[in-house]
């Protein structure tokens, strides 16, 4: 005959059985992230956003997070999403122009920039809601896009005092992408495409003058121990970027529950991730102004010069949407994307930079609207 304490702890052992059990049958999601533990996109977005999944008992799932490169690189997160190294990860759009060749048109237009939130809300509405050919190049890579994210925008870093457009002729300057190759050298200076893992070692070393980045990268990656003069000239947001993307086969084999979660929460990563971009702006500024950087607002005639250029430079966008990016008549499409960063700049206002209101808002406009039962199927 058994003895209570006997049964008692025959019952806690199999409910500690019983728990490591469901523990162990919890779907594992692998997240390749090629950027740090202190960046945006960890701080403010996979952390938050993956604490979040954990804690919802229902949906059963469990995130496995690789920062920093260590288990995909930048370039090499999309073959290795599409083989299932990885379940899901964060992506460079421009760094597949083959690949994904109608999200080329959102690059280009990234001097229309001005808040993060808000050009990170706007392509991610675009593409999930009115860019029918974007779904299909994702689609034809055996991957679920979710949603974009994007830094705050881009200005000048330097090791010399910038003034007027005169200083910068001649210039070497670190280029992000092909709108700003043609920007650089419209102002008569030279563009060098560095990317942002290589910005710190270019920069110390002379092979650039001058840096095109957001203000935050004085400290992610120590530009403002190099360069001693930072102008706010608006040069733009960041946003051909991928919050989220999923290998489809790993996407189908989960519940509809465990879409929907998903789902619900990548406000999370849309907004979290761009708002900290701006958080890591402010500590940057604040940090390096103390230490003798001068930041300085942009001149009247360098403000005029970038105005007329991103009128003019429109007849190369839509030059290239038709020669290169597959849209045959591609002024609809730039009408539409010009209307969503207008509505996004105007839809967030009211909520003051407050991270959960805009949250909020994003996921209503949104991720509502999807069905996590037929969504990225």
């Amino acid at each position: 005959m058994f003895k209570p304490t006997t049964i008692l702890r025959t019952a806690l052992a199999a409910s500690v059985l019983l728990a490591g059990i469901a523990k162990a049958q919890a779907t594992e999601i692998k997240v390749s992230l090629y950027w740090g533990p202190k960046s945006p996109i960890v701080l403010g977005g996979y952390k938050p956003f993956i604490k979040s999944i954990e804690e919802d008992k229902a949906a059963d799932l469990q995130m496995k997070l690789f920062s920093g490169g260590a288990l995909l690189d930048a370039k090499g997160t999309l073959p290795g999403l599409r083989s299932g190294i990885a379940d899901v990860g964060t992506l460079a759009l421009t760094y597949f122009p083959a690949e994904l060749p109608h999200s080329q048109l959102v690059a280009d237009m990234a001097l229309i920039g001005k808040s993060s939130v808000a050009a990170a809300a706007a392509v991610t509405e675009y593409v999930l809601k009115d860019c029918a050919p974007c779904r299909e190049d994702w689609k034809k890579l055996g991957l679920v896009y979710t949603g974009a994210y994007s830094t705050t925008p881009y200005l000048l870093i330097s090791k010399t005092k910038i003034t007027s457009l005169a200083d910068l002729k001649g210039k070497k300057i670190r280029s992000p992408g092909a709108v700003w190759d043609r920007w650089i050298q419209s102002v008569g200076a030279v563009p060098v495409n560095v990317p942002s893992s290589e910005m710190y070692e270019s920069f110390d070393r002379g092979i650039v003058d001058v840096v095109i980045h957001a203000s935050s990268a004085m400290k992610t990656v120590n530009l403002g121990d190099i360069g001693k003069y930072v102008v706010k000239l608006p040069l733009g947001t960041y946003h051909a970027l991928s919050a989220g993307s999923y290998n489809i086969n790993t996407w189908k084999k989960l519940t509809t529950a465990q879409r929907k979660a998903i789902l619900d929460r990548t406000p999370i990563l849309v907004v979290g991730i761009s708002d900290q971009y701006h958080v890591q702006d402010v500590e940057a500024e604040k940090l390096y102004a103390g230490r003798g950087v001068t930041i300085t607002e942009p001149s009247a005639d360098m403000l005029k010069q970038i105005n007329d250029f991103r009128k003019a430079d429109m007849a190369n966008i839509i030059e290239a949407a038709k020669t290169k990016y597959g849209f045959a008549n591609p002024q609809p499409e730039i009408d539409k994307i010009e209307a969503l960063f207008d509505k996004w700049n105007k839809l967030l206002a009211p909520a003051n930079g407050d991270r959960a209101k805009m949250e909020a808002i994003v996921k209503k406009e949104i991720y509502d609207t999807l069905d996590p039962a037929t969504f990225g199927m």
